[in-house]
């Protein structure tokens, strides 16, 4: 995901919901491209 800040940066944000005794978001920002490497750092 993608969005522009106030200031039109781009700011990138990798997300992911954990289910189980109690449901959590979990995310990470991210300063660089998203790519594999960074995607499979985040699982």
């Amino acid at each position: 995901m993608s969005r522009e800040d106030t200031r039109s940066r781009r700011v990138n944000v990798l997300g992911a919901e954990i289910t189980g005794t109690r449901p959590d978001l979990l995310w990470q920002r991210t300063d660089g491209k998203i790519d594999t490497g960074v995607l499979l750092d985040f699982i």
